[in-house]
């Protein structure tokens, strides 16, 4: 078998750029992003953002890192599927239509997809979540 550590190392970085690209989105315009998420209806918006910073960039970093990356996996999944009922099924008639959404809410899953094949990848988690291999 040929050695795939150059690659997994890959998909981790690619996967990891859509939440440092996030988080420095919100560092930089981050009254903007708390007026969007309270516009879209998210609870406690200004008391989890900080949260979702730190989410992002620690998540991101570990996962490159390959620290912890069956549990980070796990994680921004979560966290991928929390959010997009509520940026992506309340903006449509305001964001680009119906259409533009629908590909916003395919990419996610693309995301959560990437994120669930790189915890299969990840040989360290525990044994106890190994039986959820389907």
């Amino acid at each position: 078998m040929a050695n795939t550590k150059g690659l997994f190392l890959l998909a981790r970085i690619f996967v990891s750029g859509i939440f440092l690209c996030g988080f420095y989105g919100k560092l930089t315009l981050y009254q903007w992003n708390i007026d969007a998420a309270n516009g879209f209806g998210m609870p406690f918006v200004e008391q989890t953002m900080p949260l979702a910073m730190v989410v992002e960039l620690i998540g991101a970093i570990l996962l490159i890192l390959n620290r912890y990356t069956w549990a980070v996996c796990i994680v921004l999944a979560g966290f991928v599927m929390y959010i997009t009922p509520f940026f992506h099924f309340n903006a449509a008639e305001f964001m680009g239509g119906f259409y533009a959404q629908l590909v916003q809410v395919f990419k996610n899953l693309s995301i959560i997809g990437g994120l669930l094949m790189i915890y299969l990848a990840d040989d360290r988690r525990p044994a106890f979540l190994r039986k959820f291999e389907f």
